[in-house]
């Protein structure tokens, strides 16, 4: 399992999946706040500093998963039924 040392805050805990190995799991947002913070960014920096250097590496199916919280509603109204 690969884990992000520079996120365990962040750490939701593991994923289990059919016929993979499991996945490390961490809460996007807080992710991103602990980029600002430690960053010293700008949150909108913040965001595109995740998506290249975190998002976007692939380490193959070991990669960990970054889980956005949100309610089904907030789901339908960002996007869409």
């Amino acid at each position: 399992m690969l884990l992000v040392e520079e996120f365990d805050e962040a750490f939701l805990g593991v994923v289990h999946r059919s016929g993979k190995e499991s996945i490390a799991a961490y809460d996007y947002d807080e992710c991103i706040q602990h980029v600002v913070k430690t960053r010293h960014l700008t949150f909108e920096e913040a965001l595109d500093w995740f998506e290249v250097y975190v998002i976007s590496v692939n380490v193959g199916d070991n990669s960990p998963v970054f889980l956005e919280i949100k309610t089904m509603g907030e789901v339908i109204r960002d996007y869409g039924h």
